[in-house]
């Protein structure tokens, strides 16, 4: 226990965030919980000071975390009034992310400033493609409405956005382009992305573009409703999430392939880690293929500097 300190400030972190979601009870279960381990703490073979800090940085995290939530959920709130006020909105904001489902490009905007405050996260459909990634734009734009499930278990577009940041989606009216990046590496990795996804539709047939976009670039704009239902009924979706096994994949055989041509640890990790955050970011940055990525470097950092990889430290600092 007292070999992964990181996992101990973790939890403390999470048990604020849900006592600030979850109420009360929460609350009340998250100090208690604390309690407990400050008890188990005293076991240790630890110098009185030490544990006194170590108890004293489990209780900042904890507050860190219902602190960080409540004020995200208060710029929210805000955030949503303001949609829910105006039908048009008159924004800039930077675009940081693309995506090109049911044959529809969607910017993904971030620091989006209106008049009246922040906006924080928008989705944004231009009538056409014409900016990178990394661009600074403004523009008028009609407010649309989510889709909300109507029954239970049914997906739910304006809950799933809300928790990724995003409070509104809209359509062009008016855009300008304010500012572009010189060179923009999200730019180039969409290009890519595009690439392979056109190579899969030349070289294959039926299902198999759809399948195989899904399974190594998480792009599920190629898939048939009916196969992602068939696999939804097996208990297999997981399969199309971009996690672990692709980013071990993809990281640690480029690894062991420099390693074998008798390249140093320190340049075979790099190399490792640089591949893996550039196709985290190609498949869309989605929580699993982020945790992943941190993960392997971590682990490629311990390897690097001789230390012990502990899965739990390295899962916690995610």
């Amino acid at each position: 226990m007292k070999k992964i300190p990181l996992a101990h400030a973790a939890l403390a972190f999470l048990l604020g965030d849900m006592a600030v979601q979850m109420g009360w009870g929460a609350c009340l279960a998250g100090i208690f919980i604390l309690a407990v381990d400050f008890w188990i703490l005293r076991t240790l073979s630890w110098r009185k000071t030490r544990i006194i800090l170590f108890c004293a940085a489990l209780l900042l995290s904890y507050l860190f975390g219902a602190l960080r939530t409540g004020y995200s959920q208060q710029c929210q709130l805000r955030a949503l009034r303001l949609v829910e006020e105006n039908e048009r909105l008159i924004f800039e904001g930077k675009l940081y992310k693309k995506e090109i489902k049911n044959e529809n490009t969607i910017y993904y905007l971030k620091t989006v400033r209106i008049r009246e405050g922040n906006l924080g996260q928008i989705l944004f459909y231009p009538k056409e493609d014409r900016c990178p990634v990394g661009s600074v734009l403004a523009a008028e734009a009609k407010t649309l409405d989510w889709h909300t499930a109507e029954n239970e278990g049914e997906f739910d577009e304006r809950e799933y956005y809300l928790s990724m940041g995003i409070v509104a989606k809209c359509s062009e009216e008016k855009l300008l382009l304010l500012r572009t990046p010189l060179f923009s590496w999200g730019e180039a990795l969409f290009r890519l992305r595009q690439k392979m996804t056109a190579v899969y539709q030349n070289s294959l047939t039926a299902e198999e573009p759809g399948l195989l976009s899904m399974m190594t670039l998480g792009d599920r704009s190629l898939s048939d409703p009916e196969v992602k239902d068939l696999f939804a009924e097996a208990g297999l979706s997981h399969i199309f999430a971009i996690s672990g096994l692709h980013i071990s994949v993809v990281g640690a055989g480029v690894y062991t392939l420099l390693r074998r041509r008798r390249h140093s640890i320190l340049l075979s990790s790099v190399v490792g880690v640089a591949l893996v955050l550039c196709y985290a970011a190609m498949v869309g940055a989605s929580v699993s293929s982020v945790r992943a990525a941190g993960m392997f470097a971590a682990l490629m950092l311990a390897g690097t500097m001789g230390w012990t990889y502990d899965s739990v430290s390295a899962l916690s600092g995610m």
